[in-house]
């Protein structure tokens, strides 16, 4: 049997803290586990690198020495993970249920053709709310939430 997809995670931080313990619980529960978690932290002075180094030494940390943006901190996180089959692309705030991993892999699975793959958002605070359908990108490069 070949050996399952390694995933990354990477996580684009910046002043997140206060979500990420919960963020990094919600990683250690997935039935299928990533491979390498990856936080790029893009110049966070609320001590949040600190913590990620202390408390979590699993934790694959980039810190930037400013602020580089989302998408160009995601690229790099992207490039750390070039031993990866599969990079999952995830918000501090945002914390997937169990079986999300293993989804997203079984997605892969079924539409062998696919490149990529999104995940049904919910709202942390409203369970059985849908945060959003996504996002919307123009080619001006305007983008808008899908609601």
């Amino acid at each position: 049997m070949a050996d399952p997809p390694r995933v990354a995670v990477v996580i684009v931080n910046l002043n997140a803290g206060a979500y990420l313990p919960r963020t990094f619980d919600s990683l250690a529960a997935q039935t299928v586990p990533p491979a390498r978690t990856i936080v790029v932290d893009n110049a966070s002075g609320d001590g949040s690198p600190q913590a990620v180094r202390r408390r979590y030494p699993d934790v694959e940390l980039i810190e930037l020495d400013r602020n580089t943006g989302f998408a160009a901190a995601n690229n790099l996180g992207v490039r750390a993970a070039a031993d990866c089959d599969w990079v999952a692309l995830l918000n501090p705030d945002a914390f997937p249920a169990p079986g999300w991993l293993e989804a997203l892999l079984a997605a892969t699975r079924e539409k062998p053709g696919h490149s990529f793959f999104g995940s049904r958002m919910l709202s942390a605070r409203e369970r059985d709310r849908i945060d959003g359908l996504g996002d919307c990108y123009h080619v001006s490069g305007l983008s808008w939430r899908r609601e």
